[in-house]
């Protein structure tokens, strides 16, 4: 199968107007040039998108007991925003929804759930956002135990205060079992998230939000995050983070070392009303999400709306790319995320004015506006 005639982001360069040759599912190679196949005149092809975190669309929520039913309902509605991958997230919760959710865990048919993502319970309850103060707990041995002892053959990666507790005794034991750490809703000071980074922590959770804010005389995580060569989460919807911080960010950072998540809750995609995240009522007005006490819950927005965020806010396109696609890719080991030979065929399809047009898994299309 080809495509042609249309922009290319590739990790080289963008190629203005080429050929894409797909085979199997597998990306054949690209040319620099048009030849016979579908046209796609005016249209830019970009690697579909990688969620690394995300609650919940359309009704459908990670905390629900029904994990299975969750996740076919999350990947369903996935596809119609340009997202082939995602991890589902949970908020702060007993240990055994972490084990339900673990031992349910299932492959479905659609956008691909790569793994989990517990957001807590190990976090600093005076930097909780939306997090049920009543799961929330440090770390303990016991409860780290049965959560390795499930030998979960999936991505699962694990946001935690490493300066509450024991949290940050357990971040080694975790890294070494092949349990990623990520660094959020904490109030750690600039030297404890240093030392939770040399200890493995390669991630930081939603940066800005939900920890200890910066001062220049009292620089906290936020620094430490700046400085060093950790994957670093951004929540693009202008809400959550003003467009020019993220610009100072990937400015500083670097693009291939910021990735641009939902941070979604299952109130995205529908109408303002009342909701619920992790056992607490949430408000939704004017698409924005927030607790009774008027903390920010998670957010309405889609990869496909960030995209075109990041567009307007003036990121090239190809960081852009790489901060919505292929540097989760990366992290999680997809071999996806990116426009070259060898990498499964998913893509997306957008215009000029950045609206999803056309959406590929494995060189199918699964979603077509």
């Amino acid at each position: 199968m080809k495509i042609t005639g249309c922009r290319i982001v590739t990790p080289s360069g963008e190629i203005e107007r080429g050929t894409l040759l797909i085979e199997k599912g597998i990306i054949k190679d690209v040319y620099p040039w048009i030849e016979d196949g579908e046209r796609l005149d005016g249209m830019i092809v970009v690697p579909s998108f990688v969620d690394l975190h995300t609650h919940g669309i359309s009704g459908y929520d990670f905390m629900k007991e029904d994990v299975e039913g969750q996740l076919q309902g999350m990947s369903k509605e996935y596809m119609k925003h340009g997202v082939t991958h995602f991890l589902p997230t949970t908020v702060s919760s007993p240990l055994t929804h972490m084990i339900r959710v673990l031992r349910d865990f299932v492959e479905v048919e659609g956008s691909v759930p790569v793994g989990v993502h517990f957001e807590g319970p190990y976090i600093n309850k005076a930097m909780k956002g939306a997090q049920n103060p009543s799961y929330i707990r440090d770390a303990n041995s016991r409860e780290i135990k049965e959560i390795i002892s499930m030998n979960f053959k999936k991505f699962l990666t694990i946001t935690l205060a490493p300066e509450v507790g024991n949290n940050f005794e357990v971040i080694p034991e975790l890294v070494e079992k092949g349990i990623r750490v990520s660094l959020g809703h904490t109030n750690a000071d600039f030297d404890t998230a240093v030392k939770a980074i040399n200890a493995g922590a390669d991630r930081i959770t939603h940066l800005f939000n939900a920890m200890r804010p910066f001062h220049h005389r009292d620089p906290g995580i936020i620094l430490a995050a700046l400085q060093s060569d950790i994957l670093t989460e951004v929540i693009a919807d202008g809400i959550h983070v003003n467009p020019e911080v993220i610009r100072f960010v990937v400015k500083v950072k670097g693009s291939s070392k910021v990735v641009v998540v939902t941070d979604s809750i299952s109130a995205t995609d529908l109408k303002d009303g009342e909701y619920e995240l992790g056992g607490l009522k949430v408000n939704v007005k004017g698409g924005i999400a927030k607790t009774e006490d008027g903390k920010l819950a998670g957010s309405t927005i889609t990869m496909e709306k960030e995209f075109s965020n990041l567009i307007r806010w003036g990121i090239p396109l190809k960081d852009a790319v790489l901060m919505t696609s292929t540097n989760a890719s990366r992290y999680m080991g997809l071999n996806t995320g990116e426009i070259s030979k060898g990498k499964e065929a998913n893509l997306v399809v957008l215009d000029e004015k950045m609206n999803l047009k056309r959406v590929y898994l494995k060189g199918e299309i699964i979603y077509e506006n």
